[in-house]
């Protein structure tokens, strides 16, 4: 657990937050582990009013005159049949907070209610669930807020079975009924979910979106074709987005047209450069890559025109990056050969100077890194 609140010399603008993360099991010992992680942040309110420097509104001596004027809309103001304007509740103008006197009427100061700090909450979670299970398979899951109580996790098995978890654990040892089939197809090579969708890759590079209907006995139908094209070896999916990578190095973005026969227009493209080897995304609807000269690179939101894809902008050049991840809280983040592992700072390059990382561990037993909900986790080569 940790709390931290901050409170300024002078009233308003306080804020405090707690994150909070428990875990139990092992993979080793138990077969199983589990983690949940929450954030809630809360941030009071600054009006203009509560700061010296900014409660200036009104001032005739420096020109400053932010008023409704005598006619505006408080207090109420009427005119009557001889021209005589009145205004209700005068000279007190009951109600108003922020009650000006000039030129004997009562105005409204608009500019001390502004905020300059406005009052703002933000709650965040992850959960996330491992299982040692035989076979060369494979664990997605897709970070949830935990507002919603939604866990989103699917197991791809070495057979092409795809199952998602229902949220039980296996408990007494042995009584795991919590996995529901979604497909048996052999063709699938990988799969990837967000908070509210899963997708798998076929070896044929056909694309496919579960609508989540489980399978009938060995019948399967739960899934709508999105692409297919063969040149497609990677998907991922993060926040409400679904993104490919191509054996040609492009990267391209579902705008959400799903196949009709043997058409899928669906697909706009992002980049087109062959030196492209893996992608990431935080789910804040920030694109990343990686390329084989180890540079990293951010996706400006600039589309491509023709063979011309100029909406890149570097954030690294080295050659010792092997694998990239981000997660849904901003964090961006890179494996290097060598074990290290660093945060994007987002200082951008500048000529061949990319100053904008941070080493935040060097073990030589890293071999790859995954992150979500503002948690970030490696995993370690068997000696």
């Amino acid at each position: 657990m940790n709390i931290n609140y901050s409170h300024p010399q002078h009233d308003g603008g306080s804020s405090n937050d707690v994150d909070l993360t428990y875990g139990i099991g092992s993979l080793a010992a138990d077969g199983y582990n589990f983690m949940i992680t929450g954030n809630f942040t809360r941030q009071q309110e600054l009006t203009a009013s509560q700061r010296s420097f900014a409660n200036t509104g009104y001032d005739p001596t420096l020109g400053l005159a932010n008023l409704n004027g005598p006619t505006g809309p408080w207090p109420g103001s009427y005119q009557d049949s001889n021209g005589n304007l009145w205004q209700t509740g005068y000279p007190t103008s009951a109600g108003n907070p922020h009650l000006a006197a000039v030129a004997g009427s009562c105005e409204y100061l608009y500019s001390a209610a502004a905020d300059l700090i406005p009052k703002s909450t933000s709650e965040s979670g992850l959960v996330s669930f491992n299982k040692a299970i035989a076979g060369n398979n494979t664990i997605a899951a897709g970070g949830t807020s935990l507002s919603t109580g939604t866990v989103l996790v699917y197991e791809l098995q070495s057979n092409g079975s795809i199952c998602q978890y229902q949220r039980v654990l296996c408990i007494p040892e042995g009584t795991c009924s919590s996995w529901v089939q979604l497909d048996n197809n052999p063709r699938a090579i990988a799969i990837s979910a967000n908070v509210s969708d899963a997708y798998q890759l076929h070896n044929d590079g056909s694309i496919w979106a579960s609508n989540g209907v489980a399978c009938s006995g060995t019948s399967c139908r739960g899934w709508q074709r999105l692409d297919d094209n063969h040149a497609a070896v990677g998907i991922l999916a993060r926040g409400s987005e679904l993104y490919q990578l191509h054996n040609d190095g492009s990267i391209w973005i579902y705008t959400n047209v799903p196949c009709s026969e043997k058409s899928c227009p669906g697909w706009k493209k992002l980049d087109d450069n062959t030196a492209a080897t893996a992608i990431a995304a935080d789910g804040a609807g920030e694109l990343y890559e990686l390329r084989n000269d180890g540079s990293i690179w951010e996706y400006t939101h600039e589309a491509c025109s023709g063979n011309s894809c100029p909406g890149w902008e570097k954030l690294d050049e080295n050659p010792a990056a092997i694998a990239i991840t981000a997660d849904t809280r901003g964090g961006l983040y890179q494996l290097h050969n060598d074990g290290t592992i660093w945060v994007f700072t987002h200082e951008a390059c500048s000529g061949n100077s990319c100053p904008g990382w941070e080493k935040l561990d060097e073990n030589p037993l890293a071999s790859s890194i995954t992150s979500g909900g503002g948690i970030l986790i490696q995993t370690h080569k068997s000696l």
